[in-house]
C-alpha cells in the first residue's frame, strides 16, 4: 500500500509538472501573441501617418513648382520609413502567430481565414517596401533638381555674356558713333531692360525669359542687318534652349510626383483596411 501510494504521488506530481509547464507555455504564448499584435498595429499606425505626410509633401510639391514660379529649387520633407527593420525584428512568423496562432485566434482561422491572410500578406508587403519607394523618390528629386540647376546655370552663362555683349557695343558705339538704327535699336532694347528689370520677379527664369529674351529676340527681328544681332542671338537662342530644358525637367518632376503621391496615399488606404481587417 505504501508502494503504491508512492507511485501514485510521483504520477500525481509528475502530472502536474507537465500541467503546470503547459500552463505556464500557454499563457507564456498568448502573451507574447497579444503584445505582437499590439506592437504591430502601433507599428501599422505609425506606417499609415508617416504615408500620409509622405504623400501630401509630393502632392505639396506637384502642385507648387511650376516654371513660373522657380526661382532656386523645392524643399520637400521626407517622413520617418525606419519600419522594415522593427517589422523584421519582429519576424514574419511570430507577427503571423499573433492573429492566427492560438486559441484567441479560432475565428482568423475558421472565418474568412483567406481574406485575413491576404490582408496580412499586403500589410507585410507594403511596410517592407515603405523605404524603397521613398529613396527612389529622392534619388529621382535629387537628379532632376540637379539638372535642372545644371541648365539654369548654363541659361545664366549665355545671359551673361549676353549683357557683356551690350555692354561692349555700347561702349564702342558711343566712342566712334553709329547709324541712327544702331541708336534707335539701342533706345529700344534699353527700354525693354527697364521693363525687365522693373518687373516682379525679374530674376526668375519663366519673367526673364517672357520679359527680357523673347522681346529682344523679336526687336532683332526687326533690326536683323545690324552686324551686332547674330552674335546677340546666339546667345539669346542658348538661353531659351536652356530654359526648355528647365521646363521639361520641371514637368518631368510634376508627372512623376503626381504619381509618387498617389502610390503613398494608396498605401496608407490600404494599410487602414488591411489593419481593419485583421482586427
Amino acid at each position: 500500500n505504501n508502494t503504491s501510494a508512492t507511485i501514485l504521488i510521483t504520477l500525481l506530481v509528475f502530472l502536474c509538472g507537465i500541467l503546470a509547464t503547459w500552463f505556464a507555455k500557454f499563457i507564456y504564448g498568448f502573451i507574447t501573441r497579444k503584445e505582437n499584435r499590439k506592437l504591430l498595429i502601433i507599428l501599422v499606425d505609425q506606417v499609415v501617418d508617416s504615408n500620409r505626410k509622405q504623400s501630401l509633401q509630393f502632392y505639396n510639391a506637384w502642385s507648387l513648382i511650376s516654371i513660373e514660379s522657380y526661382k532656386t529649387g523645392l524643399g520637400m520633407k521626407r517622413a520617418s520609413f525606419h519600419f522594415s527593420t522593427i517589422l523584421n525584428q519582429l519576424g514574419y512568423n511570430n507577427c503571423y502567430f499573433a492573429f492566427f496562432n492560438g486559441v484567441e485566434n479560432i475565428p482568423n482561422r475558421l472565418f474568412k481565414n483567406s481574406y485575413k491572410l491576404k490582408a496580412f500578406m499586403k500589410l507585410w508587403e507594403i511596410i517592407n517596401a515603405c523605404e524603397f519607394w521613398v529613396d527612389k523618390a529622392f534619388n529621382d528629386a535629387e537628379n532632376i533638381f540637379n539638372k535642372i540647376n545644371y541648365y539654369g546655370d548654363l541659361r545664366n552663362e549665355a545671359l551673361d555674356n549676353f549683357r557683356k555683349i551690350i555692354d561692349r557695343y555700347k561702349i564702342e558705339w558711343a566712342t566712334i558713333g553709329v547709324s541712327h538704327d544702331h541708336l534707335q535699336y539701342i533706345v529700344e532694347l534699353d527700354s525693354i531692360l527697364v521693363n525687365w528689370q522693373n518687373a516682379k520677379d525679374c530674376r526668375t527664369p519663366f519673367v526673364a525669359q517672357n520679359q527680357l529674351i523673347e522681346p529682344t529676340l523679336k526687336l532683332n527681328r526687326k533690326f536683323q542687318n545690324l552686324p551686332i544681332i547674330l552674335e546677340i542671338n546666339d546667345y539669346l537662342l542658348k538661353a531659351s534652349f536652356y530654359y526648355e530644358n528647365m521646363q521639361n525637367c520641371i514637368l518631368t518632376f510634376r508627372q512623376q510626383f503626381v504619381i509618387y503621391s498617389a502610390n503613398f496615399r494608396c498605401n496608407y488606404r490600404l494599410l487602414e483596411v488591411a489593419i481593419k481587417e485583421l482586427n
